[in-house]
C-alpha cells in the first residue's frame, strides 16, 4: 500500500516517468525487482532522478567481516521469494547515471545500506532505522513506515520550503529529519 500511495503521489506531482516501475506484494520477487531496477537504470539519463523506494520487512544475516560490514551482519529487504542484501542493492545501483539516484527503504536495519550504496556523489539514502534497530510501523497515519508517509507528503509538496515547485535533495533531507 505505500509502494501504491507514493507512485499515486509521484504522479499527481508530475514526476513520475512513464518507464517506472511500482511492485506491489506477489510482485515483489527477487527476479522482478532486479529486473526492473535493471530496466529502468538503462533508461535513466543525467537529467533524471533514479528512485528505488521499500517499505516491508528488513532483516540481518551472517556475512563477511569488512570496511562495509564491521559487524560481520549483512542487512537486507525481505521479498516474497527471499532477501536482497545491501551488498546485491549496490551491485544492481551501481550502473544508474541519472542526476541523482536515491534510495529509500522503510525497513528494520535498512540504515545498514548506506555504506554500501551511498558511495559517490549523486547518490542519496533515506532510511527508517539504524542498522542495528528496528522501524515502527505508522499505524496512525496508515503507513507502513514514517519514512512511507512522510516521503508521501514531500512529495505532495510539504518538503518545498522555498515555494518554487521544486523539491531538492537538501529541502527533502531537512524536512524529513525535521
Amino acid at each position: 500500500e505505500d509502494a501504491t500511495k507514493l507512485h499515486e503521489a509521484l504522479r499527481d506531482a508530475g514526476v513520475l516517468n512513464p518507464a517506472s516501475v511500482t511492485l506491489t506484494n506477489a510482485q515483489g520477487t527477487r527476479a522482478a525487482v532486479r529486473s526492473a531496477i535493471q530496466r529502468v537504470a538503462q533508461q535513466a539519463g543525467p537529467d533524471d532522478v533514479f528512485l528505488f523506494f521499500f517499505s516491508g520487512h528488513g532483516v540481518q544475516v551472517d556475512g563477511t567481516t569488512s570496511a562495509t560490514e564491521p559487524d560481520g551482519r549483512d542487512e537486507t529487504i525481505v521479498l516474497r521469494d527471499g532477501n536482497i542484501t545491501d551488498d546485491e542493492m549496490a551491485q544492481l545501483l551501481a550502473p544508474v547515471r541519472a542526476r541523482l539516484s536515491m534510495i529509500v527503504l522503510d525497513s528494520c536495519y535498512s540504515g545498514g545500506f548506506a555504506r554500501d550504496i551511498v558511495t559517490r556523489p549523486g547518490v542519496m539514502g533515506v532510511f527508517s532505522s539504524e542498522e542495528d534497530l528496528t522501524s515502527e510501523v505508522a499505524s496512525k497515519f496508515e503507513a507502513g513506515g514514517y519514512v512511507a508517509h512522510f516521503m508521501r507528503a514531500a512529495v505532495g509538496g510539504a518538503a518545498d520550503a522555498n515555494g518554487d515547485r521544486d523539491i531538492s535533495a537538501g529541502e527533502l533531507a531537512t524536512y524529513l529529519r525535521e
